[in-house]
């Protein structure tokens, strides 16, 4: 297969780490062509900042969608965008990865994804932490049991938020912002159904959550607890995984995880990083790449979605924070 052609649908910091970790990939496997925003001075301001002036600016996400020179796109529009963005591109006949959560609610991300079964397009959603080599030894300790039969899953992540509309606006909050992370690493460690949800919040003043404590019940016992918070951050935002036999821990960020500690000695993959010529608002930006290279593995053979966040994982992991929401009273403009 040739490089593959990228297009960026949104200007702003989470688009500009995933193009900071695109640019460290060889352009003979993977080519920047394309920018689209709300207005094209904001596009062609997003390619002059990041260094890519052979990119096409585009005004529009429409504009962004007719352009046949794309072959996939990652979309980092504002989350309450996604739904819209993604069926305009998918209908266009584009790929596209999808910048987490994939939609606000279980009815949108059905949507989303009937759209791209209906189009025969591959959508993926962009939950980049699961692709990191640390998740992936994390997922090889578990099939050769190396802790036993996980049963129980610990964790937090707390991070301050700033004040911004997309933060804490009608479809903002620590849950779906940060939560998210952690209910799609449970997913990840248990790939079976919930059986039920339990969770309180505390509200911010727009109506979302500054702050969420859940836990998942799952098939024969099986428990995941975690905590997010938008008003403080933590120093470690680790998770653990306790097996009948032992543990296994991701000691730091579950947002970009470089470490794991397992029973017999403890990982660091931090070197395995791409340097970045540049400064992003990203912890460990470039491990964007994993995803990326992920995503060309998948379309080389023919995959419509991804072995490791399936169509049913990102609807699995929506109607949990869909239940957690109606738990602990967090509605959206949406809903």
């Amino acid at each position: 297969m040739t490089a593959l052609r990228w297009g960026i649908a949104g200007a702003g910091g989470i688009s500009r780490s995933f193009v900071v970790a695109l640019r460290t990939l060889p352009k003979s496997e993977h080519q920047l062509v394309a920018v689209g925003a709300r207005d094209v001075g904001r596009a062609r301001q997003f390619c002059d900042d990041n260094m890519i002036a052979t990119a096409k600016a585009h005004g529009s996400y429409a504009e962004l969608a007719r352009d046949d020179c794309i072959d996939v796109v990652y979309v980092g529009v504002v989350t309450g965008m996604h739904h819209d963005v993604v069926n305009l591109l998918l209908k266009a006949g584009k790929h596209v990865v999808c910048e987490k959560p994939l939609g606000v609610n279980a009815q949108q991300v059905s949507s989303m994804i009937e759209c791209a079964r209906k189009y025969k397009r591959f959508l993926m959603e962009g939950v980049w932490s699961l692709f990191f080599p640390a998740m992936v030894r994390l997922r090889e300790e578990l099939e050769r049991e190396t802790v036993g039969e996980p049963t129980i899953v610990t964790g937090h992540f707390g991070m301050k938020l700033d004040s911004s509309v997309n933060m804490y606006g009608p479809d903002g909050g620590s849950l779906i912002h940060l939560g998210m992370y952690l209910v799609a690493f449970a997913r990840y460690i248990f790939r079976e159904k919930s059986h039920s949800v339990a969770a309180v919040a505390e509200p911010y003043p727009s109506g979302v959550d500054a702050c969420t404590a859940f836990s998942i019940k799952y098939p024969r016992g099986k428990m995941a607890t975690f905590i997010c918070s938008s008003q403080i951050t933590c120093d470690d935002n680790g998770v653990t995984v306790y097996g009948t036999k032992g543990k296994l821990e991701i000691p730091n960020s579950i947002q970009s995880p470089t470490r794991l500690n397992t029973p017999e000695r403890k990982h660091d993959f931090t070197s395995d990083l791409p340097h970045a010529d540049v400064q992003t608002n990203h912890k460990n930006a470039t491990g964007f790449t994993y995803q990326i290279k992920h995503v060309k593995e998948c379309l080389e053979k023919g995959l419509l979605e991804s072995p490791i966040i399936s169509h049913e994982d990102s609807l699995e992991i929506v109607k949990t924070l869909d239940e957690i929401r109606k738990q602990a009273n967090i509605t959206y403009d949406c809903d």
